[in-house]
């Protein structure tokens, strides 16, 4: 069986599953009871804590035709007055570290060709700084994300837990979010914004920029 731990203080989740898909269905209803016992809880309208999860492990397990990861996975955790305005900080603090982690993939495709490229050494040097700040070009061009799992709790449900390790003060409610984007999707996303602006500001042509993406 095969774990993976997303810790429920600041950004994550524990969230335990195995191999099987049968073997994940088994382990749902006792992980669902585990943030039942930690306060936590699905949103008002939302899906139960069992299938959030069952989706959840789903997404995380999904590859592609390589084999590779099929989605990008984060976590996201907002503090707030009400539910809007945590699960708001919540969300974006996914968001940032989604385009983060897009960001961070083509910097080392960029940074891996740029050898080959045959640009001079300021040019390079300008499209190592632009690729290497580029989370918020990405960031900007996310497309659609897929939220499989959201999970609220308050001072109420906090003060009712025996387990939960940090508790919040009264009138505070706390939001726990878990995103996924699609790999693919955001690769190449990001690859046509980052050339756009290389384009512009390093006056870079078509054939390099094809031979810094690896096209």
């Amino acid at each position: 069986m095969r774990k993976i731990t997303f810790f429920l203080v600041a950004i994550s989740f524990v969230l335990l599953y195995s191999c099987g898909s049968s073997k994940n269905a088994a382990t749902e209803p006792n992980e669902a009871q585990r943030l039942r016992n930690d306060g936590w809880m699905n949103e008002p309208g939302g899906l139960p804590l069992e299938e959030m999860l069952k989706e959840n492990y789903t997404m995380i397990k999904a590859k592609d035709q390589s084999g590779e990861n099929l989605y990008i996975t984060s976590s996201g955790n907002g503090v707030g007055t009400s539910v809007s305005t945590a699960k708001m900080q919540a969300l974006a603090l996914a968001k940032s570290d989604i385009a983060s982690q897009i960001s961070s993939n083509i910097a080392k495709l960029v940074s891996a060709n740029l050898g080959n490229s045959q640009l001079d050494s300021k040019k390079a040097a300008s499209v190592s700084e632009i690729v290497s700040s580029s989370k918020e070009i990405v960031a900007a061009k996310l497309g659609r994300v897929d939220i499989p799992m959201i999970l609220i709790r308050d001072f109420e449900s906090c003060q009712q837990s025996k387990t939960a390790k940090n508790k919040l003060d009264q009138g505070m409610v706390e939001v726990q979010v878990k995103m996924f984007y699609n790999t693919a999707n955001g690769n190449k996303v990001a690859m046509e914004e980052i050339k756009k602006v290389l384009k512009e500001k390093v006056n870079a042509n078509e054939e390099e920029l094809k031979k810094l993406m690896g096209q």
